[in-house]
């Protein structure tokens, strides 16, 4: 199934065209493989969707999508916060860094237990990103790690028990009295 490519703008008194456009599938691609969760930063020149067992990058304004394997199906991804990198977690138990003008892996480490996406009902490990690290669940072993976003070394495990599902990075900001 192809990408339909949207945009426009609308807000601040402005309204624009909002258009779109589809961008076929590499050749060979599987049947029913489509990208259903995409990812963008203001920094990054490409975006990246989720496809079959790996990623698929494509540059606004593009005509083609790239397959980016992966070493596992990603359970998720986001951008670091320079947008300079795209952080995914797979099903293998390894958070990788990729380089999102190209969509390499720069590096890659085995953090949690591996997950069997076969199992619907198991909770599946996850992240979220903060200034300098990354925090990922694992419901297998009860933990939270928290990790260097630089080279991907665990900083701190969290036994925070039970299967923890769900995680969010909060700060606050504005001026200090």
């Amino acid at each position: 199934m192809p990408v339909t490519v949207i945009g426009g703008f609308l807000g601040a008194g402005k309204t624009t065209l909002v258009t779109s456009r589809k961008i076929a599938n590499p050749a060979g691609t599987p049947e029913g493989t489509r990208v259903g969760t995409v990812a963008a930063h203001e920094k990054s020149p490409a975006l990246y969707g989720n496809f079959g067992t790996g990623l698929v990058r494509w540059e606004p304004g593009g005509a083609a999508l790239t397959p980016v394997p992966l070493s596992a199906a990603p359970l998720k991804f986001t951008f670091a916060p320079d947008g300079q990198r795209l952080l995914v977690l797979t099903a293998d138990g390894q958070l990788q860094a990729l380089d999102a003008r190209t969509g390499r892996v720069l590096r890659s480490a085995a953090l949690v237990p591996a997950h069997n996406a076969a199992d619907k009902a198991a909770v599946r490990p996850t992240f979220t990103v903060g200034e300098t690290r990354a925090y990922v669940t694992s419901p297998a072993t009860g933990e939270v790690l928290g990790v260097n976003l630089s080279d991907l070394s665990v900083q701190a495990r969290m036994n925070v028990g039970g299967k923890p599902a769900l995680i969010a990075v909060a700060t606050a900001s504005g001026e200090q009295h």
